[in-house]
């Protein structure tokens, strides 16, 4: 944990004393409403549908749901509280989830991330957010499938009301892709994908985008003038050092909200996380994983 915490401080100078000319070149901000159009429907999504509450088959993006006592959904419940919190703090709603590699668990802690947060909102409006379009994941973790994909809401083919899906937890709606689109960089970088987000941000309280690992493509940083807070997801032992700092300075120290580290500590039939926020005051828990 020493190193990450490292890696981080050590981004977080290299980012202060960096001259502005010198941050992640990214698409001009765009303003819903203003320069984008987005089409226009009555609300009327999917029905509901009913994400699995069973403990099998590839159950670890479930695991709130699937153990809603057990002490990783406790630990999950815990990380989203103080990530509300946070958010409240910089005055945010759409908090990005990514990585510096693949397999470090980035859609497993989106996904339970987004069920704790709901399942502790009190009313506060949640939405899940898929935006990895080159290895799309979250219809597969979680036992659905749409008929709509937010790849047609941001190809300007549908409304976004059209792609919503709501869940049994009446506070989180899904936003999965269906299919992967032809060109994924060239969807990320329209600037439809930059007003689709604000409007998310003005209907829900948060908004959780599953995103692709930050050093793989180019896809973050295209999305970081419209992203309020990164969430940024370590495989202790497993992620190296250099990828990790490069990741962090590519993101900018001050946008990441926070550190979920997965300190890959095998027991009977479960890998575990650990969170850690990237503040003095930082507290830690464990939580499930099995991406």
């Amino acid at each position: 944990m020493g190193e990450i915490s490292e890696a981080l401080r050590r981004a977080r100078n290299a980012q202060r004393s960096r001259r502005p000319a010198s941050a992640p070149t990214a698409v001009p901000e765009t303003r819903a409403g203003n320069e984008v159009m987005l089409p226009e429907a009555a609300d009327s999504p999917h029905a509901a549908v009913e994400i699995s509450t069973e403990a099998e088959g590839i159950w670890a993006a479930r695991a709130v749901l699937a153990e809603p006592q057990g002490a990783i959904a406790e630990q999950y419940r815990h990380a989203a509280i103080r990530l509300s919190r946070r958010m409240k703090e910089r005055e945010g709603s759409i908090v990005a989830v990514t990585s510096a590699a693949r397999g470090d668990g980035k859609t497993t802690t989106a996904c339970n991330l987004a069920f704790a947060l709901a399942s502790t909102a009190g009313g506060r409006r949640v939405a899940l957010v898929e935006l990895d379009m080159r290895r799309p994941s979250q219809t597969k973790a979680l036992g659905i499938e749409p008929q709509v994909g937010i790849e047609s809401v941001l190809a300007g083919e549908v409304a976004l009301a059209d792609a919503r899906i709501p869940t049994q937890l009446p506070d989180l709606d899904l936003f999965p892709v269906r299919s992967r689109p032809e060109d994924p960089l060239a969807m990320i970088a329209d600037p439809r994908t930059s007003a689709v987000l604000k409007e998310l941000g003005r209907r829900y309280d948060t908004v959780i985008v599953d995103t692709p690992p930050i050093l793989a493509v180019s896809d973050v940083p295209l999305l970081l003038p419209t992203l309020d807070a990164v969430l940024f997801v370590v495989q202790a032992g497993e992620s190296r050092k250099g990828a990790v700092e490069a990741a962090l300075n590519l993101i900018g120290a001050e946008k990441v909200i926070g550190l979920f580290v997965n300190r890959s500590r095998e027991t009977s039939q479960k890998k575990y996380y650990r969170y850690e926020y990237t503040n003095d005051d930082a507290e830690a828990g464990d939580a499930s994983n099995g991406e």
